[in-house]
């Protein structure tokens, strides 16, 4: 206000005022000037970035179980949880070889930005929309398993607080997979997987343009204990610290939106322990040997013992697997005997014993 009024009172004295204002309006607008022409910044900010995994994602039954899916570690729905998946063999499998995969996604297309909290914090998720993806894919050959697993999602966050449209968002993709293979020993009660886990991080504006990548790699290492006719199993999954530098382009600066990026991004380091236990009838079941399992054990187990084998069909109850016996009533009808046509008889050991002559439920027709 007080420039403004020290201009009104030049602006009146003729020329000379003429010549104040637009000094006065030099002088005002040199700042602005100033802040255009500053030059971008060329190196990105110290801090790292948090690198967020977000909602669980996976089968119903993996969801329903959340970490203790560590401990279970069954077919290519564990494989996100467990490595050691990949070399479990299910109680089933007759083949020498199994393939299996698991996909799921989550999009909330229908949803207002204010009605969402997928993060599960309890307030309002600052993003403008999200999407995840969770995927694997696992092949087993005999004692050896191969696979990959990948997740991804992406956010959108506004740069601007008016956030007009495409310009002014951020699109923000976040991407862990590994690429793993696994092996049991013994009576496949020892699987040990090996991995390469890799994190990956990319940022540019939602209307396009080039990416700002970061990631790096690292080694994931899990196992899984199922000792044989125990109703338990156990497993242990670690993820490394995955800590991705900025991966610079030829042209790029650290900018983007008029902010200047973090130097790298952080995927923590993850110690998962699970443990799993089977009740109730056939407990000591839960970790059978499958028929292909049992075959190469035959074969190539180096004199290794093979536990009984158990049908499907056992009753409950881990018993001895013949039928057990009930009793019911008989319903038998005599039938008068013709006398012009004499009852022929058998010898004595070709007679059926008394207890096989009654049938349960069972009735005797008449011949006229």
């Amino acid at each position: 206000m007080k420039t403004s009024g020290w201009v009104a009172r030049l602006v009146g004295r003729g020329g000379g005022g003429w010549r104040a204002l637009g000094c006065a309006w030099v002088l005002g607008a040199s700042p602005v000037a100033w802040a255009q022409e500053t030059p971008p910044p060329t190196e990105p900010r110290p801090e790292r970035l948090y690198l967020n995994p977000g909602a669980l994602l996976g089968s119903a039954r993996m969801v329903a179980m959340g970490g203790a899916y560590v401990g279970i570690a069954e077919g290519a729905a564990g494989l996100p949880s467990n490595l050691a998946s990949l070399a479990h063999r299910g109680p089933a499998l007759e083949k020498d070889w199994d393939l299996g995969f698991t996909l799921s996604w989550l999009d909330l297309p229908f949803t207002g930005t204010r009605k969402r909290d997928v993060d599960n914090d309890g307030r309002p998720d600052e993003s403008q929309d999200s999407r995840q993806l969770l995927g694997g894919l696992l092949l087993q050959y005999k004692r050896f398993g191969i696979g990959f697993a990948m997740r991804n999602s992406v956010v959108s966050y506004c740069a601007t607080a008016a956030c007009a449209g495409p310009s002014e968002r951020i699109r923000v993709s976040l991407t862990q997979s590994v690429l793993a293979g696994a092996m049991s020993f013994g009576q496949d009660e020892f699987i040990l997987a090996l991995g390469i886990y890799s994190a990956q991080a990319s940022f540019r504006l939602d209307s396009g343009g080039t990416d700002l990548r970061y990631g790096d790699t690292g080694v994931a290492v899990d196992i899984l204990y199922r000792p044989q006719g125990r109703p338990w199993r156990m497993g242990v999954s670690v993820r490394p610290e995955v800590v991705g530098d900025w991966r610079r382009e030829a042209g790029q600066v650290p900018e983007l939106a008029g902010r200047t990026l973090f130097g790298a991004v952080v995927s923590p380091a993850v110690l998962s322990v699970g443990a799993s236990w089977r009740f109730g009838d056939g407990a000591e079941r839960y970790n059978r040997l499958s028929p292909a399992a049992r075959r190469h054990l035959l074969v190539e187990g180096d004199a290794l013992p093979v536990p009984p084998r158990t049908p499907w069909t056992r009753p409950p109850g881990g018993g001895s697997s013949a039928p057990r016996w009930t009793s019911s009533p008989a319903w038998t009808t005599r039938c008068p005997r013709a006398p012009s046509r004499p009852r022929p008889t058998r010898p004595s050991w070709a007679r059926a014993p008394p207890s096989r002559r009654a049938s349960a439920w069972s009735t005797t027709r008449c011949r006229a």
